[in-house]
């Protein structure tokens, strides 16, 4: 009973330009979600002015650093875009956050989609896009060349016939 009592929820939030009242409307949010939730002990990091698509915050930082120390057993925000824009990272935030048991809840549900995806299937979808931007350089490369060879012979300065 003790040790999981000690533990918090981390209310995220983050806004990408500095609007107050963007994050003040999110905390509000979280607050009471957390409230209806039957949380009571939270920590609220707040990361105004900063992108989704960077993972260089100060508050998400601090949280990350919580989590890996055991302080924090839940992840709250408001959606997961706010956590991260890039679901591919957010996909890596959430095995983060399992393989360190902690669990993760947005308002909008936005998290289920994310849990719910296979490491595997996602793999493959990133060797595709991997194997069709080698492909698409590949037929590049070869136009490229095949239009050197067909100018191969066309010097504008060369004097050696003359």
């Amino acid at each position: 009973m003790g040790k999981q009592n000690t533990k918090r929820a981390a209310l995220y939030i983050r806004v990408a330009s500095a609007d107050q009242f963007s994050a003040e409307n999110q905390k509000e949010k979280l607050l009471r979600y957390a409230e209806e939730q039957g949380i009571t002990k939270f920590n609220v990091y707040l990361d105004n002015g900063y992108s989704g698509l960077n993972s260089e915050r100060p508050a998400f930082k601090h949280m990350i650093t919580d989590i890996e120390n055991g302080k924090i057993n839940l992840v709250m925000a408001t959606g997961i875009s706010r956590i991260y824009r890039d679901y591919f990272q957010a996909f890596g935030f959430v095995q983060t956050l399992k393989n360190n048991d902690v669990g993760i809840d947005t308002i909008d549900k936005s998290h289920t989609a994310i849990e719910t995806m296979n490491p595997d299937i996602i793999m493959e979808a990133i060797k595709k896009n991997i194997d069709k931007d080698i492909s698409s350089r590949i037929r590049a490369g070869m136009r490229l060349s095949a239009e050197r060879k067909k100018n191969a012979g066309i010097l504008e300065n060369d004097k050696s016939d003359r």
